[in-house]
């Protein structure tokens, strides 16, 4: 594979957008391994899909020498990570959490609702996703802007 490959789809276009079920059957008999400047490189068979998640040698997710998620590892050590976080996501676990994100959802809703239009990552998703976080592993509030700085 050519390191500048040239995009086989746009995932944004109007058309995937419009129905995207219809255009992700079209692109399995099309170009089942399909890139895009947006999503870099998309797999629409299911063979393929398992393929790529199971062979950990061709396909690895390690991003880095010093992993610091599970999202980053391959087998084993992400089986062994896993272990060690599974509890915290376990049915009564999340159960307990979601009056939590659901009071979060709402906040950042209501500071939303007199502005019209929004942008929903911008506008919404990022800052659900930080206080979400933040509230999961127990941080203070103080830590919610010095965290937006370090991950933008």
């Amino acid at each position: 594979m050519s390191n500048n490959p040239q995009p086989d789809w746009d995932p944004r276009s109007p058309a995937v957008l419009c129905d995207q079920i219809a255009a992700y059957d079209r692109m399995r008999g099309r170009c089942p391994v399909a890139y895009s400047d947006y999503l870099y490189w998309s797999v629409f068979r299911h063979a393929d899909v398992l393929r790529v998640l199971e062979d950990h040698d061709t396909f690895s997710s390690v991003v880095s020498l010093h992993p610091a998620i599970p999202n980053g590892m391959d087998p084993p050590k992400h089986t062994a990570y896993r272990a060690l976080i599974e509890s915290y996501f376990a049915p009564d676990q999340v159960q307990a959490f979601e009056p939590i994100c659901r009071g979060v959802a709402v906040d950042l809703i209501d500071r939303l609702s007199d502005r019209g239009e929004v942008e929903l990552m911008g506008d919404f998703a990022r800052d659900f996703a930080l206080r979400i976080q933040c509230a999961f592993m127990g941080w203070p509030a103080a830590l919610h802007e010095p965290l937006r700085e370090w991950t933008c």
